[in-house]
């Protein structure tokens, strides 16, 4: 449970660092098939296979080579808003501080 508010934490502060406009035209393509949480990390599914992630990315579990744009709460590196990981993607799950997904080809791809 106390994932799912980590989860709704971050959504959250996601939010906050969009644009009014972006935010309303990500909120209105409604295509997310699949949102999976990690501690505190995000993964999002479009229904094109795109592969959306954003959260801490202190082990890479955001999967864009540990690369982010700010710092959590106690200096963590934090990728606050989403990047574009994979494409092809059928399927994901994130785990505390890792992250997979299935491609389209069969593949599994894990990261963090």
């Amino acid at each position: 449970m106390k994932h799912i508010g980590k989860c709704f934490a971050l959504c959250a502060l996601m939010l906050l660092f969009l644009p009014a406009k972006a935010q309303a035209d990500a909120l209105a393509k409604d295509d997310f098939v699949q949102v999976s949480c990690g501690a505190a990390h995000t993964l999002a599914l479009r229904n094109n296979g795109d592969l959306w992630a954003w959260g801490l990315n202190d082990v890479g579990q955001v999967g864009n080579d540990g690369a982010s744009d700010s710092q959590g709460p106690s200096g963590q590196p934090c990728q606050a808003k989403p990047v574009l990981v994979l494409d092809q993607v059928t399927a994901i799950a994130a785990g505390s501080t890792h992250s997979l997904a299935i491609r389209e080809d069969g593949s599994l791809w894990g990261w963090g």
